[in-house]
């Protein structure tokens, strides 16, 4: 069984390969925008805008969501705040339930984002 070290570090690559697909996704849209700036012409309405939004949505959505998780797994990892009304066993239960829904939101981003590009393909 895998340590938590190993899987945020596969967590990690997996995101840094993501964030590189999306980059040069981003570049090959952006450029022809950013020329046409350059040289002072109109640049077209182009048939993948919306696509291109969505796709980049979705990123934003994804990489919030897995920020939000690192850190569940932060506060988790640290000791429960010190206060006499907040008791470690609910802080605790807390902390898992967010982490829960972080989950769910993760899932559902990325089946939303996998949905929108098969239609778009």
């Amino acid at each position: 069984m895998p340590t938590s070290k190993t899987y945020e570090k596969q967590v990690d690559q997996g995101l840094e390969r993501y964030q590189e697909r999306l980059l040069d996704f981003s570049t090959k849209y952006i450029e022809p925008a950013w020329k046409a700036h350059v040289d002072k012409v109109e640049l077209p309405e182009r048939p993948d805008s919306t696509f291109f939004t969505t796709v980049f949505s979705g990123y934003m959505e994804i990489t919030k969501t897995i920020d939000a998780l690192k850190l569940c797994q932060t506060l988790i990892r640290v000791s429960p705040p010190r206060s006499k009304s907040i008791m470690p066993d609910e802080y605790f239960k807390f902390l898992i339930g967010a982490y829960l829904q972080e989950m769910y939101i993760l899932d559902q981003s990325t089946l939303d984002l996998c949905q929108a590009c098969q239609q778009n393909v």
